[in-house]
């Protein structure tokens, strides 16, 4: 056991996470867990945007952060003011992303290495198809990191293999019923309106690069090993739904939850970095927006 500890210890992963609350939590969550349970150094990275609203008192705004355990460096998505849904063009971003998303993670690697902290296993996130492809050309192992539950990573699978044309063929029938291996009988409407709406420019954009990042996902890793898949959810809540994808090694590893509980461990006393400030009442909210937990619903609002 000790040897395989100092094995461990000797490891680098780096965590690349796109924008969005949903993606930056239970990616914490999880470099934190990663990081206490093996002693290996763990690093974050997500889009410059992102980094400024964590960090905000930034003397740069790509300035690398040592919080506890965790070191956080960003990448630039092209976007470093940040996006504007609804008023950029979700096109362009995508564009901007997978070429500067690109180049500068690609520079993180590099610098990484030249500082004599080589990253040994990457872990990432949905819409970034090409760190798979920058992995494979550098010789690291990577890990796909699934956050949303397993039956939703098995849709898209299914939709990749062999049921694509089905879905298509009766997009504008939302009651027609398609049986998927290990899931429950689902109608049309019951999908994401991503497999359903071909019309909307900017979701079309979004579901392409989603199956672009599902299928660079499974593609074999170095030395020609099974790709491995990380899922956010556990054995017994989706066991049908993780039996899905045979040629991968899928992992539960959830779930992972910002730490709201004090610990005496100094690992999990590090903040959680969120990207949304709270006021005195404890209501997040970002820009001119608030997101109010009521009766277990989500309810956003203008801040007056």
């Amino acid at each position: 056991m000790a040897m395989a500890s100092t094995i461990l210890q000797d490891q680098h992963f780096l965590f690349v996470i796109i924008l969005g609350q949903g993606h930056i939590s239970p990616g914490q969550s999880f470099a934190k867990r990663l990081a206490r349970a093996t002693g290996a150094r763990v690093t974050f990275s997500t889009a410059v945007s992102n980094h400024r609203l964590m960090f905000p008192s930034l003397t740069s705004p790509d300035q690398e952060i040592n919080d506890g355990p965790i070191t956080y460096i960003p990448y630039s998505d092209g976007y470093d003011h940040g996006l504007k849904l609804f008023v950029d063009d979700i096109i362009d971003y995508n564009e901007k992303f997978n070429r500067v998303g690109r180049a500068t993670f690609s520079s993180i690697l590099d610098n990484l290495a030249a500082r004599g902290r080589p990253v040994t296993c990457i872990i990432y996130s949905m819409q970034m198809y090409w760190v798979k492809d920058l992995a494979l050309e550098r010789g690291i192992p990577t890990a796909f990191y699934w956050v949303q539950p397993a039956g939703m990573l098995a849709v898209y699978y299914h939709y990749l293999h062999g049921y694509r044309d089905l879905i298509t063929a009766h997009a504008d029938d939302p009651s027609f019923v398609v049986n998927l291996p290990h899931l429950p009988q689902m109608r049309l409407k019951d999908l994401p309106t991503f497999f359903t709406n071909s019309t909307d420019k900017n979701l079309k954009a979004i579901f392409e690069t989603f199956l672009l990042t599902v299928e660079s996902s499974l593609k074999p890793g170095i030395d020609g090993t099974k790709p491995m898949l990380l899922i956010n959810t556990f054995e017994d809540l989706e066991h049908e739904a993780l039996k899905c994808i045979k040629e991968a090694k899928v992992l539960s590893i959830g779930p992972d939850i910002p730490l709201t509980v004090p610990d005496r461990n100094e690992i999990s006393k590090s903040a959680n970095r969120d990207l949304f400030r709270a006021d005195e009442k404890g209501i997040k909210f970002v820009g001119k927006l608030q997101f109010i937990l009521m009766n277990d619903q989500i309810y956003l609002s203008n801040i007056k």
